[in-house]
This record gives structure tokens, C-alpha cells and sequence, in this order.
């Protein structure tokens, strides 16, 4: 809407210079180089800027290429070939742009004339423009500085001093590069395989450390195992002062079998006998049946029975 409204009055500030001047002819020149095998239909474009005064006008800055200002002083020649198409452009600028469109059939000098309408009100505007056949162009090139790199490619400009219409030896204005190291994220300053590297190490390094704590949670659990071997666990449902028993046998049954009597003056005495070899059958009597047991038991109760008739 602003814009609208932006346009709308340019436009009408252009119709009150327009109408406080008696209309004057207009005058622009260009230049524009065409070869000798153009097309008859190609079309050639000016681009023209209205300045505050409305019988001045110049070039716009962002001329065509092959246009350029010829002569300040007007040149009326009629226009009798092609067909000049004026139109009225309102930028966000606030540029009053007229673009004309010529049919160039041969090289020559025509001379251009049309309306602008504005609001239902005609207002003319003439000029000309020149176009002739240009030969031998000398392509004349300045470029700048590459760019940098950028997903690895770079750009430069360049132009052409001479404005050739048809250059044959354009530069090379973009090629390949290496990533810029000012380009590059941060987070890229790590190269990738050093970054899976390191990865790889961390991940073997908790694998080692796994490996260590569940031996070590191995080793505990042996420990716990063997230590609870000379244990006798009650078996569901079984009495447990039974168990308490039957090792009170197995024990007094392993010294007996380990044991030799012998006299001395407060008595006999029941001597141990320390030989290494016996520790197998102390692990054999360990296993015998209850039955055995409690035969090995009647045997101690014989034998003190036996010692006391005797003393």
C-alpha cells in the first residue's frame, strides 16, 4: 500500500513538471554495436532515467551492454524503421524508468517518439538512438579480485572496457578451490578421522573398563562361592540344627581318624597326628552318608565308654 502511494505521487510530481514546460524534444543517444549477420528480429533495449527537469534525460546507471552515451546534441532523424515502445516503471527507488524497445532491421541512426500516459493524460517523449555495425572490437577485460572459497567454489567480476558486443576471450570468472579455513565451521576444525579415532579409543577404553569391573565382580563372587563351601546350606524344608549336627559328627569323625591314643600319667590321651596325607581322607569322611556318621559316632561313644572302665 505504501508503495502504491510511493508511486502515485512520483507520478504526479512527474505530471506537474511535465505540464509547467512547454514539451521539448527530448534527446538521448546510445550507441549500440550489432554485428553485420543480426537477426532482423532481435531486439535492442535503452534504458532511460528522467531526472528532475523533464527535458533532460540520461542514460541509467545499469546500462545495457554495448550502450553508451554518443553525443549530447540531439540528432533528429524519423523514425522510420521498427517500432519504439515506451513504458513507465515505478521502482521502490523512486527511479522514473522508460524502457525502449527497438526492432533494429539494419544499422543506422533512428530516431524514437512516443506516449506516456499517466492518470488518462498523454504526455510525449522523443529521443534516439544509434545503431550501427562496429568492427574489429578490441576486447579490453579488468577483472577483480577471487572471492573466497565458498562450498568450495570462488568467484570473480570481470568487464569488458570496450563493451564488445560479441566477446570471443571472456576470462574465467568462477573455478573450484579448497575449503577457506575462515569459511570452515569450528566444529570442522577437527578432521574427521582424528575425530573418529579419538571415538574409537574412548569406545575401547569403557570396553576395558567393563571388562576389569565385571572380573572384578567375578572374582568377588568366586571368592564368596569358595568361602561358602565349607558351609553346609540347609536344604528347603529340612531342619536346620540338624545340619548343625551332622557337622559336629564329620568333625569329631575326621580327629578320631586322625588320632592315636596314648598313655601318659594323667592318663590316656587322645594325640592328633599331623600328616599331610590325610587331608584327602578328611575330605572323603566330609562326604560320607549320615549313616556312616552316626556309625562313627557310636565308635567315639564305645571308645570314651572304654577309657572310663578302664581309669
Amino acid at each position: 500500500m505504501r508503495f502504491s502511494v510511493f508511486c502515485t505521487a512520483l507520478v504526479l510530481f512527474g505530471v506537474l513538471a511535465l505540464a509547467g514546460i512547454a514539451l521539448a524534444d527530448a534527446q538521448v543517444s546510445a550507441e549500440r554495436a550489432v554485428p553485420e549477420f543480426v537477426d532482423p528480429d532481435t531486439a535492442f533495449e535503452v534504458v532511460i532515467q528522467v531526472n528532475d527537469a523533464p527535458e533532460t534525460y540520461v542514460l541509467y546507471e545499469r546500462i545495457p551492454v554495448g550502450f553508451e552515451v554518443e553525443s549530447a546534441e540531439p540528432a533528429y532523424i524519423d523514425f522510420n524503421e521498427g517500432t519504439g515502445i515506451i513504458k513507465w516503471v515505478c521502482t521502490p527507488g523512486g527511479d522514473h524508468i522508460y524502457t525502449y524497445s527497438l526492432i533494429g532491421h539494419n544499422p543506422g541512426t533512428y530516431a524514437f517518439n512516443g506516449n506516456i500516459v499517466v492518470m488518462e493524460d498523454s504526455f510525449g517523449v522523443e529521443g534516439n538512438i544509434i545503431v550501427k555495425v562496429r568492427d574489429n572490437c578490441t576486447e579490453s577485460w579488468v577483472c577483480g579480485y577471487w572471492s573466497k572459497c565458498v562450498d568450495r567454489v570462488q568467484t570473480k567480476t570481470c568487464r569488458d572496457e570496450n563493451n564488445c558486443l560479441f566477446p570471443e576471450h571472456v576470462p574465467l570468472m568462477e573455478q573450484s578451490c579448497s575449503v577457506d579455513e575462515d569459511a570452515v565451521d569450528e566444529k570442522e576444525d577437527v578432521p574427521k578421522d582424528e575425530a573418529t579415532a579419538d571415538t574409537e579409543e574412548v569406545h575401547v577404553a569403557e570396553i576395558e573398563d567393563d571388562v576389569i569391573s565385571n572380573n572384578a565382580d567375578e572374582d568377588h563372587v568366586a571368592d564368596e562361592v569358595t568361602a561358602d563351601d565349607d558351609k553346609i546350606v540347609p536344604v528347603e524344608g529340612e531342619d536346620e540344627s540338624k545340619h548343625v549336627e551332622d557337622e559336629r559328627i564329620t568333625g569329631h569323625a575326621t580327629a578320631i581318624e586322625d588320632t592315636e591314643i596314648k598313655d601318659s600319667p594323667a592318663g590316656n590321651e587322645i594325640v592328633g597326628i599331623d600328616e599331610p596325607g590325610n587331608l584327602d581322607d578328611r575330605e572323603d569322611i566330609a562326604k560320607m552318608p549320615l549313616f556312616t556318621k552316626v556309625l562313627g559316632l557310636i565308635l567315639v561313644v564305645e571308645i570314651m565308654l572304654l577309657i572310663i572302665i578302664r581309669k
